[in-house]
């Protein structure tokens, strides 16, 4: 007979999870320099990348905070007080507080694997979900907002006056139902 796994064996404190597209470094980088050094929460980072290039992504953010900014790899636990960031040519999602990398897929889009995330997020860590969608073209990160919402979770996006491309965060805020809107370094 199969054992249950016990309830302490998911993570107990918040879990953000980034998205963001064009413009997102800079946002990432503001985001990361105002986050306090023991915050008690875990970070996923999930901007788009080119999948054919190295990212040298989480060191640029590493410059910006005392955290530890990893690049994630499957089977991963995330743990508090650290950065998770998605590596190139991957799709992320979370599912029992552990971090889980597939090969993209060729018919979904980026913006897919943008809300596939949040959502994913949404599900695992229901109310201790925080949805944070960053600079970025189109409506990327809407539908998993919406996710992490319905879940009871927290949901934030970047004011679009301080986002150098401001579609993702105002479809955010159009769809309705945000905790805040805010500049990077007030999230």
């Amino acid at each position: 007979m199969p054992t249950a796994k016990p309830d302490d064996a998911r993570p107990t404190f918040p879990i953000v999870g980034v998205v963001s597209s064009a413009g997102g470094l800079d946002a990432l980088q503001r985001l990361f320099a105002a986050v306090s050094p023991a915050p008690g929460a875990a970070f996923v980072v999930v901007p788009h990348l080119d999948p054919a290039r190295a990212s040298i992504m989480a060191e640029l953010i590493a410059r910006h905070t005392a955290l530890p900014v990893v690049e994630a790899t499957d089977g991963v636990r995330v743990a508090v007080d650290h950065v998770y960031l998605i590596p190139p040519n991957a799709t992320m999602r979370l599912r029992d507080g552990t971090l889980r990398l597939t090969a993209p897929d060729v018919g979904a889009g980026a913006a897919d694997s943008l809300d596939d995330f949040l959502v994913s997020l949404a599900d695992d860590a229901g109310p201790r979900a925080v949805g944070v969608v960053l600079s970025g073209t189109g409506t990327h990160g809407t539908r998993g907002l919406a996710a992490v919402r319905a879940a009871g979770g927290r949901t934030f996006a970047q004011t679009p006056a301080t986002a150098a491309f401001p579609s993702m965060p105002q479809a955010a805020i159009d769809a309705g139902g945000l905790d805040a809107a805010l500049p990077p370094e007030a999230l």
